[in-house]
This record gives C-alpha cells, sequence and structure tokens, in this order.
C-alpha cells in the first residue's frame, strides 16, 4: 500500500475543533439513534449498509469497476440514517476517519464551501416538492439513506475523497407520493424507465471470506510478476479468482430497491471548492430519491483557494480524474448494494471499426489548448475510453447521470469529452469551458473598474444606473416589459449608451458619464481580444443586476482566477496570494502558456462529443445575466461541436445536434441562479431555500427532461422556467435597487413563467397573447 503524508490530527481533536464551527442548533436529530428500528421486510437495513465498507475495497481493487480499473480504496466507512435526519455540513464532516485529510488540507475552509443550505430548516421551503414526504418536506428531514465514503488512491502524493448516498425504504409511516417523475402534467403518466431489478433475499448470512493479498490490492506488477503468474493453468485460475473478487461475496444479502428510483446521479462542483456539496446531495435524494455521488475534487479547502495544487497528480485529480473515479465507485457502490442483475438498458454499440472512428480533437482557437489528443503526453492514461460509444450503463442495470453548474459545467463537458461511456446523460450548466481564458477574462474585465483614481472608473454605486438604461432600451425588445432583458442580440450599445451620457462629455455626475467612463462601459460588453484575436466574449447587456454580486465587478479580480495562473500554471508558492498581483502578471504570453501547459487538464473545450453523443444526451444551460462566465462561451461551444459533430454525420445544420445535445439559455438568470428572470427550473446547483421548479414534471424541471429524453428520447422542446416573487414583492413593495442576495422563493407567489428555448430560438409573446406573464402566451421562434 502506498505511503502518503497524512495531516495528524486525532478524532478528538478533529471533534473540539469543528465544533467550535456550529453556527446553531438543528431542529432535527443531531446523529442517528443507534437504537432505531432498521429492520425493512426481514432485512436490517444497517447491517446491510455496514457491510459495504468491507464488500467493496476488495471488489473495486479486483477491477470491478465498469472500465475495469484497478482503483485502491482507503478510509472507508459508512452510515445508516433513518428517516427524519438532516445533520448540518460540520456534523457529516466529523463522520471522515482519521487520515483522511492530507498535510495540505483544510478542514475549515472545505466545511464552509459545503454550504448551508438544505439543511433541516431549509427544507420546508421547497413546500413538498418531487418525492418529499410529511416527514421531509414539513420537518425538514431526509429521507432513509445509507452513507458510504471512502478516499481514491490517485498517487503517492494525491487521492480523493468520495461519498455515495443511497436511498433506503423509509423507517416510519408517511404519506406516500406520485413515484412517476416523468410525466409532462398531471394527465399524464408514462413509464419511468427504471427497469426490472432483481434481488435475492433469500441469500444466507453475510460471511466475508479474505481475497489472497495480490487479489485485494492493484495488479500494477503483473507484468513483472513470477514465472508461475505465466502459467497458463495458473492464469485461468487467476481470472477465475479475479472474477469472483468483482462480485459481492456469497451470501451478501442486498437492500431493497422500493425506495430507489432506478438511477445514479453525480453532482459537480463549483469554484475551486475542495468538499463534497451535502446540500446539493440533499437536495437530489429528497426530491427524486436516486443514488447521489459526489467528490471533493482530489483536495479539501475554501471554495477560492488553491494553495493545494502543489503537485502534478493533484491538479489532475481536480482537473478531470476525481469525477472519473469516483463515478465507478459510485456505480459499483449502486449495483451491489440493490443486488441489480439485469443487464439494464440495452444500446448497439457502433459498427464502425476503430480506424473509422473520429479523434476527440480541441479546435483550433486563438489563445486556447492546441490541436491535440488524449493519446499525446502525459494523459495517456484516459486514451482507452475516449471513443467507446456504449454507455456503461448496457451492463449495470441502470441509468447514470451528471449534474454540474459552474466548475460542475465544466467536469460535465470533461466527462463527456474523454470519458464517453460513463454517463447515459450531463446536464451542464454555465460552464467554465475554456479555464484559462475565462480566468484571463475574469482578471481583465475587474481590471477596468480596480482603480477609483481612474478618469474612466465607474463605482459600483452606479452599476444600478446602467441597469436602469438598459432596460428602459431594451426590456421590451421580446414584446413584453417584465425587468428582463431577453433578446440580447439586439440590444446594441447606441440604443442605450447614449441614454447615460452627461450633456457634457467631459464631466461625470449623478446618473450620467462622462465620454471616457461610457468608452470604458463599451469595452467592459466587448470581447477580450488580443491583436485581434478573440480570447473570450464579454458580457452581455442585462447582467448588470448580478455585477455587484460577491464574485461581480468589484476591481479586485475572482479568486479562482488568479490561483489559476499563481498556483496550477506557474507554482508560486513562496508569496502568499495578497503579494501575487494579477493585473501586472497577465500577459498575453502568460494565456498562451497556460493554454499550452494547461495544468490538470482544466481546458474542456472538446468539440468532437460523437462519441458520448453516440448514446448520451446533453442538456446545456447559461443564464444570459451571468457575469462570472458570460454565455457568449457557450454558444460559441455549441456552434463549434454543431461543426466537429456535423462533419462526421455530413452536414453542419444545427438539427444534426438537436436529438442529442441542446443548449438553453435563460434570460435574466445570473451564475447558475439568482437573478429577476424565470430561473427556477431544477438546473444544477439550485440549492436556494424555495428555489424549486414549479411543477414536478418534464417541462418545468430541466432533471426530469433530461431523465425523459435518455430513457423515453423525447426531445425537450423547450423548458418552462418560473420566476418567484421577493418577500417585499409579496407584501406589494416595489423594488427599486439592484438586490442580487436577494430572497425569491416559491412561497412568496410565482411572478410570472416564460419558456426557455434551445438555442437559437427565443420566446416571442404570440399576437393574439391576452397574458405575459404565462409561458403558454409564448412561442419559440
Amino acid at each position: 500500500m502506498v505511503q502518503r503524508k497524512r495531516q495528524a490530527v486525532s478524532s478528538s481533536r478533529w471533534r473540539l475543533c469543528l465544533a467550535a464551527l456550529a453556527l446553531g442548533t438543528v431542529t432535527a436529530a443531531q446523529s442517528p439513534d443507534s437504537g432505531s428500528s432498521s429492520s425493512t421486510d426481514g432485512i436490517d437495513l444497517e447491517a446491510v449498509c455496514s457491510s459495504l465498507a468491507t464488500v467493496i475495497p476488495p471488489m473495486m481493487a479486483a477491477g470491478a469497476a465498469p472500465s475495469q480499473e484497478n482503483i485502491t480504496l482507503d478510509h472507508v466507512f459508512t452510515k445508516y440514517y433513518p428517516t427524519g435526519y438532516n445533520l448540518p455540513s460540520h456534523e457529516l464532516f466529523l463522520d471522515l476517519p482519521p487520515g483522511t485529510l492530507l498535510a495540505s488540507d483544510d478542514a475549515k475552509g472545505s466545511i464552509q464551501a459545503s454550504g448551508t443550505d438544505w439543511e433541516a430548516v431549509d427544507v420546508p421551503f421547497d413546500m413538498q416538492y418531487g418525492l418529499q414526504t410529511p416527514v421531509q418536506g414539513i420537518q425538514g428531514g431526509l429521507p432513509s439513506f445509507c452513507r458510504f465514503g471512502a478516499t481514491i488512491v490517485t498517487s503517492e502524493l494525491s487521492q480523493v475523497y468520495a461519498e455515495v448516498w443511497l436511498p433506503l425504504p423509509d423507517t416510519v409511516p408517511t404519506i406516500t407520493t406520485d413515484p412517476d417523475p416523468i410525466p409532462y402534467d398531471n394527465s399524464t403518466t408514462s413509464d419511468t424507465g427504471d427497469g426490472d431489478y432483481l434481488n435475492n433475499h433469500a441469500s444466507p448470512a453475510l460471511r466475508l471470506q479474505p481475497l489472497p493479498r495480490w487479489i485485494r490490492y492493484p495488479f500494477a506488477s503483473w507484468e513483472e510478476g513470477s514465472r508461475r503468474r505465466k502459467d497458463r493453468r495458473h492464469e485461468l485460475h487467476r481470472r477465475q479468482i479475479l472474477a469472483a473478487a468483482r462480485r459481492p461475496p456469497a451470501g451478501f444479502i442486498p437492500a431493497p430497491d422500493t425506495a430507489w428510483q432506478g438511477r445514479m446521479i453525480h453532482i459537480g462542483s463549483a469554484a475551486a471548492k475542495g468538499a463534497i456539496i451535502w446540500p446539493d446531495m440533499k437536495r437530489i435524494i429528497s426530491r427524486y430519491h436516486e443514488v447521489v455521488v459526489a467528490d471533493n475534487s482530489g483536495h479539501f479547502s475554501s471554495a477560492t483557494s488553491q494553495e493545494w495544487a502543489t503537485n502534478d497528480p493533484t491538479r489532475r485529480d481536480s482537473g478531470y480524474r476525481a469525477v472519473h473515479l469516483s463515478t465507478m465507485l459510485g456505480q459499483v457502490v449502486t449495483k451491489t448494494l440493490y443486488g441489480v442483475t439485469t443487464s439494464g438498458p440495452q444500446r448497439q454499440p457502433s459498427r464502425r471499426a476503430a480506424k473509422d472512428r473520429p479523434s476527440t480533437t480541441e479546435s483550433p482557437l486563438p489563445y486556447s489548448v492546441p490541436t491535440t489528443t488524449a493519446e499525446d503526453g502525459d494523459y495517456s492514461d484516459v486514451a482507452p475510453f475516449m471513443n467507446l460509444t456504449r454507455p456503461y450503463s448496457s451492463k449495470l442495470g441502470f441509468y447514470s447521470y451528471f449534474l454540474g453548474c459552474s466548475m460542475g459545467g465544466r467536469q460535465g463537458l470533461s466527462e463527456a469529452g474523454l470519458f464517453p461511456a460513463d454517463y447515459d446523460g450531463i446536464l451542464a450548466g454555465s460552464p467554465a469551458i475554456s479555464f484559462t481564458n475565462t480566468s484571463a477574462w475574469q482578471i481583465w474585465i475587474n481590471e477596468k473598474v480596480s482603480d477609483p483614481k481612474a478618469v474612466e472608473y465607474i463605482p459600483p454605486s452606479a452599476y444600478d444606473n446602467v441597469r436602469n438604461a438598459v432596460l428602459r432600451a431594451c426590456d421590451g425588445l421580446d414584446g413584453v416589459l417584465d425587468g428582463v432583458v431577453s433578446n440580447t442580440t439586439a440590444c446594441t450599445f447606441d440604443l442605450f449608451v447614449p441614454l447615460l451620457a452627461c450633456a457634457d462629455p467631459a464631466k461625470s455626475g449623478k446618473g450620467c458619464f462622462s465620454l471616457l467612463q461610457l468608452a470604458n462601459l463599451v469595452d467592459m460588453y466587448s470581447n477580450f481580444t488580443i491583436n485581434g484575436d478573440l480570447v473570450h466574449t464579454g458580457l452581455l447587456p442585462g447582467s448588470e443586476e448580478a455585477w455587484s454580486a460577491p464574485s461581480g465587478l468589484w476591481g479586485t479580480p475572482f479568486p479562482v482566477a488568479s490561483g489559476w495562473f499563481q498556483y496550477q500554471l506557474l507554482n508560486i508558492t513562496s508569496v502568499k496570494s495578497a503579494a501575487f498581483d494579477p493585473f501586472i502578471a497577465l500577459t498575453p504570453e502568460l494565456i498562451a502558456m497556460g493554454n499550452a501547459v494547461d495544468p490538470g487538464r482544466g481546458n474542456t473545450w472538446y468539440t468532437n462529443l460523437s462519441p458520448f453523443l453516440t448514446h448520451g444526451k446533453l442538456l446545456h444551460t447559461h443564464g444570459l445575466a451571468d457575469q462570472l462566465i458570460p454565455p457568449g462561451e457557450s454558444v460559441r461551444y455549441y456552434q463549434e461541436v454543431n461543426e466537429a459533430v456535423g462533419r462526421q454525420k455530413g452536414g453542419a445544420d444545427f438539427e444534426v445536434l438537436s436529438d442529442s445535445y441542446r443548449l438553453f439559455l435563460v434570460p435574466g438568470m445570473g451564475h447558475c441562479r439568482t437573478g429577476s428572470g424565470p430561473w427556477n427550473f431544477g438546473g444544477a446547483a439550485q440549492t436556494n431555500p424555495g428555489a424549486r421548479p414549479l411543477s414536478f414534471d418534464a417541462r418545468h424541471d430541466a432533471t426530469l427532461a433530461l431523465f425523459n429524453w435518455v430513457e423515453n428520447g423525447t426531445n425537450p422542446e423547450y423548458l418552462v422556467g418560473a420566476a418567484y416573487q421577493t418577500k417585499e414583492e409579496q407584501a406589494g413593495y416595489r423594488i427599486t435597487e439592484t438586490t442580487i442576495e436577494d430572497d425569491r422563493r416559491f412561497g412568496y407567489g410565482v411572478k410570472y413563467t416564460r419558456k426557455l428555448c434551445p438555442w437559437p430560438l427565443q420566446a416571442h409573446l404570440k399576437a393574439n397573447a391576452t397574458r405575459a406573464d404565462v409561458a403558454a402566451s409564448f412561442n419559440c421562434e
């Protein structure tokens, strides 16, 4: 077993340190009661859950992963939670076994990065959405589940921590809800596509037999093995033992699958978080009753720190390896716990010969990743997986999905490009696709508002003036005055910039800008170019509401962007972040270097997604008011994927992608969520209290739409997003100033609904519409 430097922190010391982070009492029970009944149909759920800690490690080491990789686990633990428990992040962290953290990890930062959404006090604001029962929806608890955690060893210097939550039958009486999550409305029903899962509950009691040492651990030295291993009879015997090792031991009793809807969902990370996003795990298991998987991207840290990026293996974990390996772990744990024995969803494998399959190459964009394949250089480890066109679900017996936004959206596209067989469907929101270029833009845009002494400086206090001018000029371009710019293409500078000009162009005043300030403003909306070459698309009109967000335009670069260049690329660890000036460091040469080196393979501009799109579905969303990653990058990426895939299919029309890849741009939505627009549609990372879709169906919930698309072949012609009122609006007050941290909840009332159309279509008000606040009054044109 490899030896790694560990943080010498005892369990008792962890508890003393982390208890100080508690921010108040919790209404739910603090920890599962060992005396609670965990028996269902004669099966001890707690015992079955506990047995995974012994069963799974030797299976993973023997190559039980669908990819047949030998994966070593460490610090494995399990915990059974009866119905109604909902522990906060800092208490969930206490269960991590000592040694899980490395010396460079930051426990406090990781807990804070996990977030506090979806705790017991927040869940009731969801108002029993989806499959929530009264115990969950009213009391704030979660359904019964088994929690599996482990570190995945990736090198002598690095490891990935991952968790799998698996729903189990409730242990208290509840009011049942309709288990069918896919119909478009209450009047229709459809097959959930869960498949037929067979359990053998008549198996004898669990008896674990230890495996030979050479079976239990990775077989890295087989090529150097003894002469005996080269003996054919011994090789046959070894293969027989290996095949047995990849299965649960004889006598293993699986858990009932009655509480599980038949899918596995992996949720992505955000920013540079080194954390398990427990709020998102709670949201998935509570609303959908699906298995949910998450990982810490290979480090424990705050949301913005990148001081952990001190070696290449850890950077690789963050860039692409953590998600793939935790996916393999999640699929094996799911199949094992529920005893899934069916062959599952069947699809025909590609009939094309390997030599005829397209290579996965990146587009030759200015200042982007050079045209290479994963077989080049140091990334040969992903080469065997890149052209797989048959999904692992064909042998797992259940569907696998990935949901992520921002960094998580980037992770989803990385999976589609590098590991196309891992998932059947991917929901990628606001992805940081070209991470180097996006980081460079985030530094570039903030430099324009960094010097209060400059004559062209625009203070944040004036952002509302800009927003008001944009709305006066462009709000009605879609035929509706709703406080949102939907037709950003038609909202040109000449429509709103003159409204901000002072009478004396040499001076600025209250509510108006000087000529130099206006020139700076136009630059802020413009694309970032170097010598005429496009580096990154710019802000869109209508995004001003989010400029005052914590990650908005404050004249200080987004810390993740600065850290990317300081730690990931230049590996400058001799000075603290405060001593690194990104405004000075950012040069054309540095950007080019970032794309050439591509530390950890963080750039995911993979345009030929044919291997994934042969079988999988990609639902891509982006807010038109995104201030952190402007949506023009998603549009540009979609166009280039269409061109690359179209070349394989003999055309470049957007209809080529319509059956497998759709991009939805959301008016008035900031980064992943928030804003005045109709952004409540079940998107990834939408964990705000009360931020639920309007209706539990595949029109209003993008997660269900993805299920429906993959499993029933129903193409999402459009989605329906909902905009909710703030508490002040509910009370009849009019919001007059930007409040990006506003509190818009389902319980405060519906402001309006709107069709979200697949790009390049836009929602337009029907000529005969009598109401403008309902989605039915709009067409996608």
